[in-house]
């Protein structure tokens, strides 16, 4: 029997990055200077150090997102009061999402048009939808929590899972294990779980940070930081209590070994 013991604290410093330390950075697309300068003034009240930008119109806001770097994007769907019709904000949103750095970038949308959420959230993976006139408190509470979603450069820490239309970003360490079951994928963290329908084991191991996590059969992958000793008798991972033991897939017994050997 192989009896290993691996320390969780060493790949946490090692892949270590902080998201306090990059100052944020905001483009606010909207038409009414009211509502903009609104929006500003909560984000402030949020952090002092956000650095708001602003753009009227969907070209300009195109111009401006390929000059600088955002984290958050507040953007009205109506930027055309003229045209009833008009939806330019979110052709604006489809726009950045053609941009793999703002692939998962919290975009919270903001009309008095309720109608059109729906079409953002499926979509455009729009994060939240702030209808107005604004509650203060409300797009206080959502602004701050988008502000506090990953940035591009922690993406080797974070795993983006979309569950009922919105893209939540999960902490990799937070991931006990992964396992497919009966057409799901079922996500163990360590506040609950979650459960998806639209990726592959084999998609979802080749996203996770490289060397985090374990390959132990065709329907489960371990973080190696809860592995507790595994028993290759048994064809078992024992995870930290409380979490449950884990099968070690017949084929993938020798590869296991060789990569917790070489830990």
């Amino acid at each position: 029997m192989l009896f290993t013991v691996f320390s969780f604290l060493n790949m946490q410093e090692k892949n270590s990055l902080y998201w306090g330390t990059w100052m944020k950075s905001v483009l606010v697309v909207e038409d009414n200077r009211k509502a903009a300068v609104l929006v500003e003034k909560i984000l402030k009240e949020i952090d002092g150090s956000i650095r708001v930008s602003f753009a009227t119109d969907c070209e300009k806001a195109k111009q401006m997102l390929l000059q600088e770097d955002f984290h958050l994007f507040v953007v009205d769907i109506l930027l055309n009061n003229s045209n009833p019709n008009d939806a330019t904000g979110l052709d604006f949103v489809q726009f950045l999402r053609g941009f793999k750095k703002y692939e998962y970038t919290p975009v919270v949308i903001t009309t008095s048009v309720a109608e059109m959420k729906d079409h953002a959230y499926d979509n455009l993976d729009c994060y939240k939808y702030l209808e107005k006139p604004y509650d203060r408190e409300r797009a206080k509470a959502v602004l701050k929590k988008a502000l506090e979603m990953p940035l591009e450069y922690d993406k080797d820490q974070y795993f983006h899972i979309r569950t009922d239309g919105i893209v939540r970003a999960v902490k990799c360490k937070e991931i006990v294990y992964i396992q497919y079951d009966r057409r799901k994928v079922c996500f163990c963290l360590t506040n609950g779980f979650l459960e998806i329908y639209y990726k592959s084991l084999t998609e979802i191991y080749k996203e996770l940070p490289e060397g985090m996590f374990l390959r132990c059969s065709k329907d489960a992958i371990v973080n190696r930081g809860y592995i507790e000793y595994a028993d290759f008798k048994a064809g078992m991972l024992y995870l930290v209590k409380p979490y449950p033991e884990i099968a070690i897939g017949r084929t993938y017994k020798k590869k296991v070994l060789e990569e917790l050997t070489n830990d």
